[in-house]
């Protein structure tokens, strides 16, 4: 009994510590991370603005962005493309996080501009991120 007890309490120990470790790693650095099952789940837990320009099939959506909103990025998975006012043009900014959802390599030379997000397709989605910029 002693053995089950002391085994048990030590996985909701190392569980508590992790989740504890992500919470503290997001204080220090100021930043929120959460991710979504799907769209709905999305617009009403998203942290900050919504992103009006996510397609509405997207899933295991993936964002993280500074407290104070200037930094953002998110990766979702879509078959659909960005919606709304968004353009081709030259990459302005940087993806500034490297995540365990954040695609590899991928910062190409032009990108889908959508307001201030500027995103790019991978296989299964989207990728954008956000960096705010002074006005001019």
């Amino acid at each position: 009994m002693k053995k089950t007890t002391a085994a048990a309490s030590l996985v909701l120990l190392s569980a508590f510590a992790l989740t504890g470790c992500t919470a503290i790693d997001n204080a220090i650095h100021q930043v929120t991370e959460e991710s979504f099952y799907d769209y709905a789940e999305a617009k009403d837990g998203w942290p900050g603005e919504f992103p009006d320009w996510l397609p509405d099939d997207a899933t295991d959506i993936h964002v993280r962005t500074t407290n104070d909103g200037k930094v953002a990025m998110l990766a979702a998975d879509t078959k659909g493309t960005p919606i709304g006012d968004c353009e081709d043009t030259e990459r302005h900014q940087l993806a500034v996080w490297e995540t365990d959802w954040t695609p590899v390599d991928i910062m190409p030379d032009r990108v889908i501009a959508c307001g201030d997000w500027e995103t790019t397709p991978t296989g299964d989605g989207i990728f954008a991120w956000y960096t705010e910029q002074p006005k001019d």
